[in-house]
């Protein structure tokens, strides 16, 4: 089909000019010519990948999660403070942490992704998650496979069956919002509700 596009687009040099333009309204008028579909890729030496999921999204984020700063500094933007890592804050594992983090004691971090003025009280952890900016996480919470968008509050003290904490899994949380006291998600978009 390309090429018979691509013919009709051109012309051959046997048809006469007539027949030329009628072929090109044709086209224009969109008869006899089926959808194309076309991506253009610039050649350059970086990275893409498709992504037309959420979870295809998480995964392209990770794939960024490496500990090594020479591939982080040939690959992101130089926006990011790399790796935190510390002997104070060794619980910080293939993280891409932005500025302005704030944090207490206690918190463990793996594999995830934090924006701008991101804070996390003590006693939390967060796994495999992507968290935007402007986000406050209070004391005792669990966050996994999850993505927090812009301006969100995670309230302290809640608790679950599990850990008393607040435990959220595989969710994604809108912006703007608060998540309750004593919540316990999984496989949710929250809030669940417009005000």
């Amino acid at each position: 089909m390309y090429n018979t596009l691509i013919e009709k687009y051109e012309g051959h040099d046997e048809l006469e000019e007539g027949k030329r333009e009628n072929l090109m309204l044709d086209i224009i008028n969109n008869e006899n010519v089926e959808s194309v579909v076309c991506y253009i890729q610039p050649k350059n030496n970086g990275f893409c990948q498709r992504i037309n999921s959420i979870p295809n999204f998480f995964k392209a984020n990770l794939l960024f999660c490496v500990r090594r700063q020479d591939h982080y500094e040939k690959h992101i933007a130089s926006l990011f403070v790399f790796s935190l890592l510390t002997q104070k804050t060794n619980s910080f594992k293939d993280c891409i942490i932005s500025s302005h983090f704030d944090h207490e004691e206690n918190i463990l971090l793996k594999k995830s992704i934090l924006g701008k003025n991101v804070t996390i009280k003590k006693n939390s952890s967060i796994n495999r998650s992507i968290l935007m900016d402007n986000i406050t996480i209070h004391e005792k919470c669990v966050i996994q496979n999850s993505i927090i968008c812009d301006n969100v509050v995670i309230e302290e003290n809640c608790k679950s069956s599990y850990y008393n904490t607040l435990y959220l899994i595989d969710c994604i949380i809108k912006e703007n919002s608060v998540i309750q006291k004593n919540s316990v998600h999984e496989k949710e978009t929250l809030p669940l509700f417009i005000s």
